[in-house]
């Protein structure tokens, strides 16, 4: 064994000791410890290796690191690969620790030697020559520690800016405003899609932009309290602002917010702001509505009804007949009529604000419901009216009203809850896919939500083979009574259906309202599944076609609207992001 003196040691541990942590990069900080053990215990090669758990709870050893690079001609090297499996247990690793440090000579003047890296890996020196001291190496063991301790640091970081990644590609994906600022209420971030709907650069975006700056100025100073009011609590109520872009133009914009908390402490404010304008919009067109409807006289000839309380016999006006369909020889002027029209969830409600009325416990009588027309169809009316008679005992005797079509209205309301739904539903998908943890169940559960959405009676997820020529169900939700067939599509052959990948590639995905429309090979595949509607878009992991995500109606041809083919192509390109490493493609 080779010898050095005290003072030697103590200035080998101390060089070695100073090579070590000095970059949070973790090739460039093992570069130069590794270097550092070289030099210092004149040796020939050395490499660093990382255990990595796996989550099946096996390890697999990967070299993070060698000196030299050609490492692998080294004979002795050889030797060390035959030392550990490609992939072993727990217990298996365990029983390699009891072992360490392992000393062997590989040749006359040869020596190798693997000591413990704790938490992290293993060490591997090969020195020609003479050897390294027992006792030295047993002192070397601190120093071995501190070079875990700053290589976990580096995988630590790593981890973290590759989380920061995934997020940031999440949020560019979204198509919503989403910005963060620092605790002074500076920006500090903001997505692609809020630099482009403000209408800034790229490189002005942050030269001193406080949040403020967004609002009008008779909003700032509540943006300000509000902003304080969020750096305390993550329960504060989502607000709402007028918004000004780079050029002057205005919009009406609701602002949701959260703290952003690193290591404990609040650092920032992220928040989403989301474009109104078109709700605004609805929301005033139903306003202004319902003060034309306010403003509509009792007694007026648009979908005029006069009720003879007393006998039951009630004149309904032309305009009235035409809303619904009749003409004047298809029903019965009597109160029994309009009670039959009535849609029947509707009925205990509008009965019940009718007789309050007629006993004089409201002054008006003024109800929003369904009606049935002559096609069968349903339209949302307005019915408006007030007692015009009463006896000498208080008793009605005549009430007048109208009817007014709110179809229309009823139908921005549908929109407008409807968007804010799907808004909700993007926001849950994007929040359970940030962590990888428990993937299958998430990817699951996201099936779940989109399918019971959409109300259609399967959504499933595909995954193409290492070479894209099978491609196999992985995951799948199905409706109630809806047959699964996640076990009978596995490792389908492309060449079987062509025409599958050949409609994606050129039209961006398949869409069918009728699949007997669809080329035979298709039909073939689908119809056995009894499908009659479906839509797929495409799967791309770094930009290779890798799978696709599915949506099935069994049950009837599925009129799919605009929003709904929007939402499941955002969808399909938020899982396309979340982790390519997730898809057996790649």
């Amino acid at each position: 064994m080779a010898k050095f003196k005290p003072t030697d040691r103590i200035r080998i541990f101390y060089e070695i000791a100073l090579s070590i942590g000095n970059s949070l990069n973790l090739v460039e900080m093992l570069k130069s410890s590794l270097s550092a053990y070289l030099t210092k215990l004149d040796c020939l090669a050395g490499s660093i290796y990382y255990l990595k758990k796996k989550q099946n709870n096996t390890f697999l050893v990967e070299n993070a690191f060698s000196f030299p690079y050609t490492i692998e001609l080294i004979e002795e090297y050889k030797e060390v690969l035959k030392l550990f499996p490609s992939e072993f247990s727990n217990n298996d690793y365990q029983e390699i620790l009891n072992h360490l440090p392992i000393i062997k000579q590989v040749s006359v003047d040869r020596w190798l030697y693997i000591m413990n890296l704790p938490d992290f890996g293993l060490l591997m020196l090969i020195k020609a020559g003479k050897g390294i001291p027992l006792d030295m190496l047993s002192d070397l063991a601190e120093t071995n520690k501190k070079l875990a301790r700053a290589a976990l640091a580096c995988k630590q970081k790593q981890t973290l800016e590759e989380s920061e990644q995934k997020y940031k590609k999440l949020t560019e994906l979204l198509p919503e405003m989403i910005c963060e600022t620092d605790l002074e209420g500076t920006l500090v971030y903001a997505n692609q899609y809020a630099i482009d709907k403000m209408g800034f650069t790229e490189e002005v975006k942050f030269k001193s932009f406080h949040i403020t700056d967004l609002f009008i100025p008779e909003d700032q100073q509540r943006a300000i309290s509000n902003f304080k009011m969020a750096l305390i609590t993550d329960s504060k109520a989502p607000e709402e602002y007028t918004i000004i872009k780079k050029n002057g133009d205005l919009f009406s914009g609701v602002v949701y917010t959260n703290r952003i908390i690193e290591n404990n402490k609040v650092v920032g404010i992220r928040g989403v702001m989301i474009d109104i304008s078109e709700r605004k919009k609805y929301e005033k067109q139903i306003k202004e509505n319902s003060e034309r409807l306010e403003l509509a006289l009792l007694g007026s000839e648009s979908g005029l009804w006069d009720w003879n309380v007393v006998t039951g016999y009630v004149y309904y006006s032309d305009t009235w007949l035409e809303l619904l369909g009749y003409s004047i020889n298809e029903v019965n002027p009597n109160i029994e009529t309009w009670k039959g029209l009535v849609h029947p969830d509707d009925k205990e409600y509008v009965n019940s604000l009718l007789n309050k009325h007629l006993k004089g416990e409201i002054p008006i009588y003024r109800t929003e419901h369904r009606v049935k027309t002559k096609s069968g169809k349903w339209k949302w009316v307005l019915n408006h009216g007030r007692v015009t008679e009463r006896d000498s005992n208080g008793n009605p005797m005549r009430a007048v009203g109208t009817y007014i079509d709110i179809s229309k209205q009823k139908g921005y309301e549908k929109i407008l809850e409807k968007n804010l739904v799907q808004q909700e539903i993007l926001s849950e998908i994007s929040v359970n896919l940030n962590s990888l943890n428990d993937f299958h169940d998430k990817i699951t559960n996201v099936l779940k939500i989109i399918g019971e959405h959409t109300d259609v009676s399967r959504v499933y997820v595909f995954e193409d083979d290492l070479n894209g020529l099978t491609t196999s169900n992985t995951f799948e939700w199905c409706n109630v009574n809806i047959t699964p067939q996640l076990e009978n599509l596995q490792e389908i052959p492309y060449e079987i259906i062509p025409s599958w990948r050949k409609i994606i590639e050129s039209q961006g995905f398949i869409f069918s309202i009728d699949i007997t429309q669809l080329p035979d090979d298709l039909r073939e595949i689908l119809e056995p599944q009894g499908i009659l509607s479906i839509v797929v878009y495409p799967l791309y992991v770094y930009g290779k076609f890798s799978g696709f995500i599915g949506f099935d109606e069994c049950v009837k041809q599925q009129q799919w609207t605009k929003s709904e083919l929007e939402l499941l192509r955002t969808i399909s390109g938020i899982i396309s992001n979340v982790n390519p490493s997730l898809f057996k493609c790649i």
